[in-house]
C-alpha cells in the first residue's frame, strides 16, 4: 500500500520534479537540452551525478524493477525506460497539466516501443515523434517514423505511407 502511495505521488507531481530538478538544481533550460545528441546527453547525465552515461542511466531505472530471472527484460523494457529517462531530464518533455500527465506519457512511451519494432509508428504527437527519432536512432531501429502533427504537405505524407505497403 505505502508503494502505492508513493508511485501514485511521483506521477501526480512528475512535471515538477522533472522541471525542479532541471532548471532548479543544475540551471539548465530544458530547451537546450531538446537539441542534444547522445554524447551531449551522456555528459550532461555525468554532470548532473546521476550516472556515467545515458545507457547507465536506463540500466539503473531498469534495476529498480528488482529480480528479473522469472521475467526478463526486453528490448521494450529497455526502450519505455529509456523514453521515460529522456523525459524526466527534459529532453522534449511533456506537458504535465489535467489533460495530458503521467498517463499519458507511459502510454507514448509504450506506443514508440512498440512502434519501434514494427514496420512504421505513425503519431500526431510532435513530442512523442522527437523523442521517438532521437530513440529509433539510439537503438537503429528500422521502422519508418512517421508524424501527422504540423504537417504542411500532404503528399509527404502520402508518399511515406506508400512506402509502408512496398
Amino acid at each position: 500500500m505505502q508503494f502505492q502511495i508513493a508511485v501514485k505521488h511521483i506521477t501526480d507531481n512528475w512535471g515538477e520534479i522533472r522541471d525542479g530538478i532541471i532548471q532548479d538544481h543544475f540551471k539548465t533550460d530544458p530547451k537546450n537540452i531538446c537539441n542534444f545528441s547522445p554524447s551531449q546527453l551522456d555528459e550532461l547525465i555525468k554532470m548532473i551525478g546521476l550516472t556515467n552515461s545515458l545507457q547507465e542511466f536506463i540500466e539503473y531505472g531498469l534495476n529498480l524493477r528488482g529480480d528479473t530471472k522469472n521475467n526478463p527484460l526486453t528490448h521494450i523494457d529497455y526502450y519505455m525506460t529509456a523514453y521515460m529517462n529522456l523525459d524526466l531530464i527534459g529532453f522534449y518533455p511533456d506537458a504535465m497539466n489535467e489533460n495530458q500527465g503521467f498517463d499519458n506519457l507511459l502510454n507514448d512511451s509504450k506506443h514508440s516501443a512498440y512502434g519501434s519494432i514494427c514496420k512504421a509508428f505513425i503519431t500526431n504527437d510532435n513530442k512523442c515523434y522527437l523523442k521517438s527519432k532521437f530513440l529509433f536512432e539510439y537503438y537503429g531501429s528500422k521502422s519508418k517514423l512517421i508524424k501527422t502533427c504540423k504537417i504542411k504537405n500532404v503528399e509527404d505524407l502520402e508518399n511515406s505511407l506508400n512506402e509502408i505497403i512496398k
